[in-house]
């Protein structure tokens, strides 16, 4: 079994003071592995960790750094698990019961899940972070049962990015040209017998713009069309309406 995860960082106010949360509370130990990879060359940063009953097994830490800046703590910044056996978990939180109750976010609760008794208890180490204690005999097995720790399978991820891309290209043409799909002649609605002229171009006009226009040509030239088109009705219509004064 490979560990996903090498380790989780924290910004902290003191350093020796979260350490002493950490290890005296949690029961963590200073790590003196070689996690070289992991932190930076600066004695501000310490990582912590339970150690393993297997040697070969990976362990992921707990790296504490004092930074220039005090850390933050805002509503919904999340928390972070941390499995620990189930005595060891009621033990720590005895303590911080008992002399920092102000840390507790949740109580301290026992369910009775599928795969076992789950304790857990939701507590702030002394910067406000959250963290989600829960009981490794129950939760180990519900993370391992409910993962198979594979990869991606990186091909059908690049076959649906090309295919997101491709449709986003093509809701862009169609927004740019102002395409509009499933449209035909079949849309065209002939106008009533004795119809007259203005309802006769109306009726053109909707089923130029409809099916033509929208298929075929640009939106600049859609709207060039349909100035033209407009300009040219009413020229008409002037026309016919001198013609008819005239008869008249």
């Amino acid at each position: 079994f490979k560990e996903p995860f090498l380790g989780v960082k924290l910004n902290v106010r003191d350093i020796d003071t979260s350490i002493k949360f950490y290890t005296d509370i949690l029961g963590m130990k200073v790590m003196k592995n070689n996690f070289e990879s992991f932190l930076t060359r600066d004695e501000t940063n310490i990582a912590l960790g339970y150690e393993s009953p297997k040697k070969d097994e990976d362990l992921t830490m707990m790296v504490l750094n004092q930074g220039a800046e005090a850390p933050v703590i805002e509503q919904f910044e999340g928390r972070h698990a941390i499995s620990i056996p189930a005595k060891k978990l009621q033990e720590a939180y005895a303590v911080i019961q008992t002399n920092h109750p102000e840390l507790i976010v949740h109580e301290i609760m026992e369910l009775d899940e599928q795969l076992g008794i789950l304790f857990i208890a939701i507590v702030k180490d002394f910067d406000g972070f959250e963290i989600c204690l829960v009981s490794s005999e129950t939760f180990d097995k519900a993370v391992k049962s409910a993962a198979d720790f594979k990869e991606p399978d990186w091909s059908v991820r690049k076959e649906l990015i090309a295919t997101r891309k491709e449709q986003e290209k093509t809701r862009a043409a169609r927004k740019m040209t102002g395409v509009i799909g499933g449209v035909t002649s079949s849309s065209f609605k002939a106008p009533k017998d004795g119809a007259g002229l203005q309802e006769r171009a109306t009726a053109v006009f909707n089923h130029v713009k409809d099916t033509v226009i929208a298929g075929k040509y640009s939106k600049k030239e859609g709207n060039f069309l349909f100035t033209g088109f407009w300009v040219g009705f009413f020229i008409v219509l002037t026309g016919v309406h001198q013609l008819t004064l005239l008869g008249a």
